[in-house]
């Protein structure tokens, strides 16, 4: 280990004179951990520059390859701006076109053939029978009393007529349902023949003889019409 240590310290010697003042200080830092290890290094005197021992230089560093400067990445294009689509006109809305009314063609109206105006039949009248001889004209009949249709008094102005054979009288009109009637027929055909009572279409119920030979008069003949 001492021997180690002298070679190593002579070495350093002549590195000196070749080496610069780092790599000196890097051989005492070398020497100062020798003698940390409790060994003496003897001086060792100045060796002469006959002695055949070859000094091996150093093997340099390899100079480093310098990393190549990146090639910086192109600046991206940008993306032109997209031109918006333009608002698409709206169609305007169509004007509906009515559709003409058909005028319609009126039916024609249908002439109604005129019937003929029945002409009614009049019945003759009678000629009456004259009176018998040595007899007295045939004399008027009267009568009166209330009238009742459909179980009411009719009202005031309602129409009637009494008639007897071919003959009819003429036509009064009723009050506060109470008439007054007069037959006058003169015709002794007509002679014990029954008087009958009409308003309208409709007859009474009650019937009374014509007698001519005496002036007939019945008051309170009360008439029921249906």
């Amino acid at each position: 280990m001492m021997v180690s240590c002298s070679r190593l310290y002579s070495g350093g010697i002549l590195y000196m004179k070749k080496m610069n003042l780092t790599v000196f200080a890097i051989i005492l830092l070398t020497i100062a951990g020798c003698a940390g290890n409790n060994e003496v290094v003897p001086q060792a005197s100045e060796p002469s520059s006959g002695v055949g021992e070859t000094l091996i230089a150093p093997t340099p560093y390899p100079t480093p390859t310098p990393y190549p400067t990146p090639t910086p990445y192109p600046t991206p294009t940008p993306y032109p701006t997209p031109t918006p689509y333009p608002t698409p006109t709206a169609y305007p809305t169509p004007t509906p076109v009515p559709e003409p009314t058909p005028t319609p063609i009126p039916a024609p109206t249908p002439t109604p053939t005129p019937m003929p105006t029945p002409v009614p039949t009049v019945a003759p009248t009678p000629t009456p029978i004259p009176t018998p001889s040595g007899s007295v004209p045939l004399l008027f009949h009267s009568l009166s009393g209330t009238v009742t249709v459909g179980g009411e008094t009719p009202p005031d102005g309602t129409v009637m007529e009494a008639r007897v054979g071919w003959y009819i009288s003429d036509p009064v009109t009723i009050y506060n349902g109470v008439y007054v009637i007069v037959l006058a027929p003169n015709d002794w055909a007509l002679q014990l023949e029954s008087i009958t009572f009409h308003i309208g279409d409709k007859q009474a119920t009650e019937t009374v003889q014509y007698d001519g030979r005496t002036m007939g008069y019945n008051s309170g003949f009360k008439l029921t019409f249906p």
